[in-house]
């Protein structure tokens, strides 16, 4: 074996490792089912394999969202409803993320800095948060980042360099269709030869190829399943539509007082940055492009994306994370190659504290603050009380206990709840809706409320605490007492 060729051993060893480092940090900081969103797309899922329509009325706007949707109902059909069957496709995707920042920084920057790059994307607190949890986020910004990167070897590489950007329209396309949003980062797929290397622009308008087979392709699963081959776009408008109709959304922050103020994200801004600090020093085309990718969507969130009803929930800058992290990297790298005081050791010594306290404090308090969400905590105990007592019939007063019941129980209640119902899948329904006072049920059957029952036809089965108020459980009694 030849010098370059142990090096390259070594280095693949190395990144080997920070994935598998990336792996168990996720498995260990394990956060799972615990926000509204996705016990939709478990209902959905659920809908689906009960024998309903992924396109049926009732179900979830987001049904278009393939990318996500499919891996998902695909994880349940093989492994069912446990927790970590239902984010397999999430853990999956920040894993490829990691993987595809060693090989970005590699490309640009060298082996060492995307070596780098690749551990603190195995390190950073959003990256573990969102590793664990049934969100588009953590695989949109692997296909962003996986665009990028196929876009970039498009430019520098002479072999297959039409393949490599068909592929980065393709996985531009594959994050447009796990959220709309991501085609603004066509532009700058478009614009990576022009930026790169002006000789060589014209090779990233073939990325225009990719992103339409993956459109055709999905508007032609689209067309089999609903007949609509752009039900996904009305969808969405809908949506959207109603979404600012309503004004159900309202911005209280702009996305860089959420950088500083929220511990997932705080440590953005340092690394950005000493980004900054590097691209000046640099001085190439590399790190202008990463300069452009970061405060191109930093416009976009603060800017842009308030025309269309986003709101601004720190999840959404997620794809700002990764030229932060390559910038920072590239300094990092850059600071030991030279071993000059400064500037390069100040920004040495901040991605370093940066990823120390990362690991160490900050990640493990964020994934507390889901984890120890007392809200699902009740669901799940009721839902552990309900196996044991195998009622006939569960009454639920609030709409997202019952979408977190039905999930709780491995939807053992064979009840679609996406439907009304007398039109549920399954006619041996037993989990049903109720705001309805007096509360409907024949003896025998449960309720589930977040407060007291004044009828006294019901006797309390248990009680469990949560964050903001008491989850109840009662059984219906036979005669009043």
């Amino acid at each position: 074996m030849s010098g370059v060729e142990r090096r390259n051993a070594t280095w693949t060893a190395l990144a080997a490792l920070i994935i598998a480092l990336a792996a168990w940090l996720r498995s260990t900081h394990f956060v799972g089912i615990c926000r509204l969103d996705m016990f939709r797309y478990l209902e959905l899922s659920n809908h689906v394999l009960s024998g309903g329509s992924l396109f049926s009325e009732n179900v979830f706007y987001a049904s278009s969202r393939l990318p996500l949707i499919g891996p998902l109902i695909a994880s349940n059909t093989l492994f069912g409803w446990s927790e970590w069957a239902s984010v397999a496709w999430p853990f999956v995707c920040s894993l490829g993320t990691v993987l595809v920042m060693i090989l970005l920084g590699r490309e640009l920057w060298g082996w060492r800095a995307g070596l780098v790059a690749g551990l603190l994307t195995a390190l950073i607190p959003i990256q573990v948060e969102l590793g664990t949890q049934l969100l588009p986020d953590p695989i949109q910004g692997f296909f962003i980042v996986l665009a990028v990167y196929c876009g970039v070897c498009a430019v520098t590489r002479d072999e297959r360099w039409r393949a490599w950007a068909i592929a980065s329209g393709f996985a531009l396309g594959l994050a447009y269709l796990t959220r709309i949003n991501a085609i603004i980062f066509l532009p700058g797929i478009l614009g990576i030869g022009l930026i790169l290397d002006p000789r060589r622009s014209k090779r990233s308008l073939w990325a225009l190829a990719g992103l339409a087979g993956a459109l055709v392709g999905a508007a032609f699963v689209f067309f089999l399943l609903s007949g609509d081959p752009f039900i996904d776009v009305r969808r969405t408008a809908e949506f959207y539509a109603n979404y600012q109709r309503t004004g159900f959304y309202e911005r209280d922050a702009s996305f860089f007082q959420l950088m500083l103020e929220t511990p997932s994200l705080r440590w953005v801004l340092p690394l950005l940055a000493s980004g900054v600090i590097y691209a000046a020093v640099d001085r190439q085309r590399r790190s202008v492009l990463m300069l452009i990718w970061a405060f191109g969507f930093w416009f976009y969130l603060d800017v842009v994306s308030a025309w269309h009803g986003l709101d601004n929930s720190y999840r959404y800058a997620e794809p700002l994370v990764a030229p932060a992290i390559l910038l920072a990297s590239a300094a990092l790298t850059h600071a030991a190659e030279n071993r000059k005081p400064w500037p390069y050791s100040l920004i040495a010594a901040i991605v370093l504290t940066l990823t120390l306290s990362s690991m160490l404090e900050v990640t493990p308090g964020v994934v507390r603050s889901f984890t120890k969400n007392t809200r699902w905590t009740a669901v799940r105990a009721v839902a552990d009380t309900l196996a044991l007592e195998q009622p006939a019939t569960v009454w639920v007063t609030d709409r997202w206990d019952l979408y977190a019941l039905n999930y709780y129980s491995g939807f053992g209640f064979d009840r679609d709840t996406l439907s009304a119902p007398d039109a549920a899948v399954n006619s041996s329904a037993r989990l049903f809706f109720t705001d309805e006072v007096p509360y409907p049920g024949e003896p025998g059957t449960f309720l589930v409320t977040a407060g007291p029952v004044e009828e006294v036809a019901f006797e309390r089965v248990a009680g469990f605490e949560q964050r903001d108020k008491t989850l109840t459980l009662w059984r219906r009694l036979a005669t009043a007492e």
